[in-house]
């Protein structure tokens, strides 16, 4: 499945995109409502950080680990830390709260638009945010974007060289139940979480990194609405290229930060 092909998909199955030509208003601060289903999920993701945690070195920096750095192929990649967890839309709007990061009220890319809500559950990943977005919140935290050669030494599990975040083994759906459903809530699957404990490196949404290539951002990553039949978005060599500016249903991100 190309972008543009998963794209469309998303929008027919995306509660919290929906197709609109008026024009957006600010979301209400969320309420009660919205912030019990994260209550509800609370309790799962940090038994997650916990299992997680273990492989590798504990920092102070909550719900993140330090990836030990190293070299692979012509990259050289210093220790760093990164995120546990893909960005929550949760997260997202406490950076729009405090008007650090813009309201993420629309998705649009390649001269497409559509309305995005932020009504679904609180511990799904964000999305609908540009690459620019996601280096505001990562700023607001004192954090920033991974690059891409970190992203990927962190999912192949450094020296390791994994075709896939969870080892070799090909992705089957009689062994690893595929969901058929979107948004997913964060750390949903820990079988296929990293060497280092890092969840949703190959679902949930694809990731934006720091890394460009002309006037494209890189992004990494597999997402929920790839193609079944396709493995190739899920291995930790997979590649995609977006403008910065441009806001999908399907690109979210995570944040890393340097070890001082």
């Amino acid at each position: 499945m190309n972008v543009r092909h998963a794209l469309v998909v998303a929008l027919a199955l995306c509660g919290s995109c929906e197709r609109s030509s008026s024009t957006p208003t600010t979301p209400p601060r969320p309420g009660p409502a919205s912030v019990a289903p994260r209550a509800a999920s609370v309790a799962p993701r940090a038994a997650a950080v916990a299992v997680a945690a273990a492989p590798a070195v504990v920092t102070d920096a909550p719900e993140m680990v330090r990836i030990p750095g190293g070299s692979f192929g012509r990259h050289r990649v210093s220790d760093f830390m990164l995120d546990v967890f893909e960005v929550t839309i949760s997260d997202y709007s406490a950076c729009t709260r405090a008007q650090r990061c813009v309201h993420r009220t629309r998705a649009s890319w390649g001269g497409r638009e559509s309305s995005c809500s932020e009504s679904v559950k609180a511990d799904t990943p964000v999305h609908c945010v540009s690459a620019i977005d996601a280096e505001s919140y990562c700023r607001w935290l004192g954090k920033r974007l991974p690059s891409e050669w970190e992203w990927e030494w962190a999912a192949r599990g450094g020296t390791e060289a994994r075709r896939y975040p969870w080892g070799n083994r090909e992705p089957s759906e009689t062994v690893d139940g595929f969901p058929r459903f979107w948004p997913i809530l964060v750390g949903t699957r820990p079988a296929w979480q990293s060497k280092h404990g890092i969840h949703d490196l190959a679902d949930g949404v694809a990731e934006w990194t720091s890394s460009t290539v002309g006037e494209l951002r890189v992004a990494r990553g597999g997402h929920v609405l790839r193609n079944e039949r396709d493995p190739v978005p899920l291995q930790t060599t997979h590649r995609e290229f977006h403008p910065p500016l441009d806001r999908y249903p399907t690109l979210g991100f995570r944040c890393a930060k340097d070890v001082r």
